[in-house]
This record gives C-alpha cells, structure tokens and sequence, in this order.
C-alpha cells in the first residue's frame, strides 16, 4: 500500500512538472496535499513494522532475533 502511494504521488510530481511548460491542464501539485495523502499511510506501514519487532529480543553476541513469548 505504501509503494503505490509513493508511486502516485511521485507520478503525479513528474506529470505535473514535464505537462506544466507545455500547457496541459494537469491538477497543481500541492506538498501539503501530498503529504496529508501519505503521512497515515506511512504511519500505518512503519507503526506496523515497529509492532512487529517489538516482541523480539536480540541475542546477546549472536546478533540473532528470537521471540520472548516462544519457550
């Protein structure tokens, strides 16, 4: 979900900048409206990389990851 919305909002940046000097009518690229379309998106993606990783434990010297709640 993230890299479509990074794609999208990196191709309507180069349509907007290549269509500009020629005169096509393209919607104006705004940063805030980018950014208010992919902040909850990447908030979602990393809040839920940071959950995943949570639970886990580093190994001391192994550099290996293991589960705290696994037996």
């Amino acid at each position: 979900m993230s890299l479509v919305a990074f794609i999208t909002v990196t191709l309507w940046l180069l349509v907007w900048l290549i269509a500009t000097p020629f005169g096509v009518p393209v919607p104006i690229f705004e940063a805030a409206t980018a950014m208010a379309y992919l902040s909850p998106i990447l908030a979602l993606y990393f809040g839920r990389r940071w959950t995943s990783d949570n639970g886990k434990v580093t190994a001391e010297g192994s550099g290996e990851k293991y589960d705290v709640n696994e037996e």
